[in-house]
């Protein structure tokens, strides 16, 4: 491994060891049987909070998203980011960074996806799980800038992925939430006044996403 890249590597398991941490020590003060948003940064990016605030909600709803997180990174960590928290509803969005590893990603992601589903199902039985959508990616993505297996971020390659976890969404006894057509242009790709880079999301998509859920939260 090149050493700069084994250097970064480091890094943000420190961050994320770090963020960790700071979530066990929040899970001690928070309202067991909330609702609970967990994920990749896809979702600890989602400002629910401030969208909470402006619509004069009543909700409490925690965020234990973890950017950078695959699905077998938060099968390690399901106590401090989900079984803490003892939630009633649970919004889930974990996977579209498995899709960069080479060989069958698509087959390991659900793979792993359902092995979080169904523990989920037997720590929380009365818990509501709904399964996201992957957000659709900008016009200009260019799979020859990501790893190895990138074109299965591409828009073919995400809608794709939504079908396989849509399926498993429904064979484990989840909601699927696909909130995409609010995001994306006539084309399929992300909106351009969305994107914060070719995969993340600005607030005004959040909002957007925001308003499309809140029926559910």
């Amino acid at each position: 491994m090149d050493e700069s890249v084994r250097l970064l590597n480091q890094m943000q398991a420190r961050i994320c060891e770090n963020k960790l941490r700071r979530y066990r020590g929040m899970n001690v003060y928070a309202k067991k049987g909330e609702t609970l948003m967990v994920g990749s940064s896809l979702m600890e990016h989602f400002w629910i909070t401030e969208f909470l605030l402006a619509e004069g909600m009543d909700r409490v709803v925690y965020n234990r998203g973890v950017a950078g997180w695959r699905t077998d990174e938060l099968l390690k960590d399901m106590e401090a980011c989900i079984f803490e928290l003892e939630p009633s509803k649970i919004f889930i969005n974990i996977g579209s960074n498995d899709l960069d590893r080479p060989g069958d990603a698509l087959g390991r992601l659900i793979k792993q996806y359902r092995k979080i589903l169904r523990k989920i199902k037997e720590r929380l039985p009365g818990c509501l799980v709904y399964v996201m959508a992957y957000y659709p990616v900008l016009r200009d993505f260019d799979v020859g800038e990501t790893p190895a297996n990138a074109k299965a971020r591409s828009r073919e390659g995400l809608e794709e992925a939504n079908r396989a976890v849509e399926a498993l969404a429904a064979e484990m006894g989840c909601e699927f939430l696909d909130v995409n057509h609010v995001l994306r242009d006539e084309d399929g790709y992300l909106k351009p006044e969305f994107g914060a880079d070719k995969v993340h999301l600005l607030p005004p998509a959040y909002k957007a996403v925001f308003d499309e859920i809140k029926q559910y939260l």
